[in-house]
């Protein structure tokens, strides 16, 4: 399993975080590898869309499933399908799920984003270790700092 995380206290109550994590539109913004999310079906839980974006220089798209939902608390997308910008390039991971934590911490939240990411492969794995990890992690640091610049601009305005 490869993970990376990475965590902030945004000052904002957690109610308030969330409808930047929840919302699709909100969350292209501030999702430093997502261009344009696309909301197929549902909400909530089960909720399926496609995010189209950039990473490691290519435009790919991933459809992802909502596989864990408690409003104000966390969720979780679960990758199921995915197209890379390479049409013969092989799937690097058999499973990738993202997840969002908002824990309430004095008058803000503390919000932590973790990745974990299967192999496909131990020659996978090795490449996803030398390369993969850290452009996950600067690309979780970089949507923290966006989702806390989007708040703060939207609670002082």
């Amino acid at each position: 399993m490869i993970e990376a995380s990475g965590e902030r206290y945004i000052e904002a109550r957690s109610e308030q975080v969330w409808m930047f994590v929840d919302n699709a539109n909100c969350l292209a913004r501030w999702l430093s590898f997502a261009t344009h999310i696309e909301v197929v079906e549902g909400e909530g839980l089960g909720r399926k869309q496609v995010v189209r974006g950039r990473y490691h220089r290519f435009c790919n798209g991933v459809e992802q499933e909502v596989t864990a939902y408690e409003p104000a608390r966390q969720i979780a997308w679960t990758h199921t399908e995915e197209h890379p910008a390479i049409n013969h390039m092989p799937r690097f991971d058999r499973s990738t799920v993202i997840t969002v934590h908002l824990i309430p911490e004095g008058a803000g939240t503390r919000v932590r984003i973790e990745s974990e990411q299967e192999p496909a492969g131990p020659l996978r794995g090795l490449a996803m270790r030398l390369v993969t990890h850290r452009a996950l992690a600067r690309h979780i640091r970089q949507s923290l700092d966006r989702l806390d610049g989007m708040i703060k601009g939207k609670l002082s305005a």
